[in-house]
């Protein structure tokens, strides 16, 4: 699988990047300082968030509070997974949402 990488600046308000991006390799556990969505185009993606174990299937969204660890991969075996990503703002959401999204981060499908 040939990994690809774009990612820009929007200029849209409270948006600092768009990723989008096809990986076949893990992340190690990190941080942002900003709230990550991810829509998952293909592939599953596993990941931790805060010591939680989660999948996001095709056509699911994930919510990743900022400041949360978190790593990812892909849940299967030797495949790919493709993903959109906005990092938006810390004050995009309410305070009290980064509990909410630690325990339930994905939205829609899951595997």
């Amino acid at each position: 699988m040939v990994e690809s990488v774009r990612a820009w600046h929007p200029a849209v308000p409270d948006v600092r990047e768009v990723l989008h991006a096809t990986f076949d390799h893990a992340y190690p556990a990190h941080t942002h300082d900003a709230w990550t969505v991810l829509l998952i185009d293909s592939g599953v993606v596993a990941f931790e968030l805060g010591r939680e174990a989660h999948r996001a299937a095709p056509g699911s969204i994930a919510l990743l509070p900022p400041g949360v660890a978190h790593d990812g991969q892909s849940a299967v075996r030797d495949s790919a997974y493709r993903k959109r990503v906005l990092y938006l703002e810390p004050e995009w959401l309410p305070r009290g949402m980064p509990s909410v999204a630690v325990g339930r981060p994905t939205i829609g499908a899951r595997s």
